[in-house]
């Protein structure tokens, strides 16, 4: 079985999820069709080598469709696998309907939270009009699950759990370092709200290290780097994870989520950590998950300063991340595509 893959903005959480789509599922040819925003948005750290075939995405809505077009005619994949928002959309339009037609949010565009109503209002509307080019919706949480039967309802919808892969996970929490170190990590935009991040590690007064792992916006980036905080630049995803894994916490500001990978990684390396307030992390752990940046603040004082803290605190998230499994994501993943698990070890 052939699967394409199509994604418009390369780079963050969205290849992080979709090439372990991949590895939870290598009896399948993997192919692949992206689109690179910037030069630098992206460092490679081998995960090309995964694909079957690399195809590029020329810019602009019309030169993106036929990019897709002539990749589905080259490859003639059975499955078209679309992520986020727009390589969703391009792949719909691109794909017809002889191949099964895949489509992951990575979190809705109606949910963004710096659009007006208009503007979400619009993305809905596409939604439901792309629906009828949909035979699948693998949303990548319970609620994104949920959002996309009200938009696509003659599609079939299937929970794909995100999971950190690719790298070792820890069970237990690292010791903090002699310094602390609280890391954010992902596109520096207004979705992961950093100034928010900023806002966290001045109420902490020098108490620790902040560090932001990722690249973006030349604002939000110089934002954060005169307000003290270590910003790396894009990086291979091993040394990203390295980095992630040295911190004393991990701290998400994002404000809209589909199921956030960094989230997921950070617990897979046996880091406490806390989240501001959204629909998607509304059910997290109630001492972990706060409305503002003063709170969250108070809750890190106590992560640095206490073991059994830390402690307490990865052991709630072990709840809340039960479903995030290499087994539940490959059956799921096999199920969006049509195929059983024997099927395809007998292929």
């Amino acid at each position: 079985m052939r699967v394409l893959h199509v994604v418009e903005s390369y780079g963050a959480g969205t290849v992080s999820a979709m090439v372990q789509y991949v590895r939870a599922t290598p009896e399948l040819e993997h192919h692949l069709v992206r689109r690179l925003r910037h030069d630098d948005d992206h460092a490679d750290d081998g995960e090309l080598s995964l694909f079957a075939s690399v195809h590029e995405m020329d810019d602009g809505l019309v030169s993106a469709v036929r990019s897709v077009r002539r990749a589905v005619k080259a490859v003639r994949p059975d499955v078209v696998h679309g992520h986020s928002s727009f390589g969703g959309a391009f792949a719909r339009a691109a794909a017809g309907r002889k191949p099964l037609v895949v489509h992951t949010p990575h979190c809705y565009a109606t949910e963004r939270q710096d659009l007006g109503r208009l503007s979400r209002g619009a993305y809905e509307v596409a939604e439901r009009l792309l629906s009828y080019n949909t035979q699948v919706v693998a949303g990548c949480s319970v609620r994104e699950v949920a959002l996309g039967r009200s938009y696509a309802p003659r599609a079939r919808h299937v929970f794909v759990p995100n999971v950190a892969g690719g790298f070792e996970a820890r069970k237990l929490a690292p010791q903090p370092p002699e310094e602390p170190v609280l890391t954010a990590m992902g596109r520096l935009t207004e979705q992961r709200d950093p100034l928010a991040f900023l806002d966290i590690a001045q109420r902490l007064d020098g108490r620790a290290h902040a560090r932001w792992i990722g690249d973006g916006d030349a604002d939000l980036k110089a934002a954060l780097t005169d307000g003290g905080v270590e910003v790396t630049g894009w990086l291979p995803r091993s040394e990203a994870i390295r980095l992630l894994g040295e911190s004393t916490a991990y701290v998400h500001t994002a404000r809209w989520d589909g199921a956030p990978m960094t989230m997921i990684e950070a617990h897979a390396l046996g880091l406490p950590q806390v989240a501001i307030t959204t629909p998607a992390v509304a059910d997290g752990p109630a001492a972990a998950v706060a409305a503002d940046t003063a709170e969250l603040a108070d809750a890190l004082t106590r992560l640095i300063k206490d073991p059994a803290e830390r402690a307490a605190n990865l052991a709630a998230w072990d709840g809340y991340f039960a479903t995030a499994t290499v087994e539940r994501q490959r059956a799921a993943l096999l199920e969006a595509y049509g195929v059983t698990a024997s099927s395809v070890a007998g292929a």
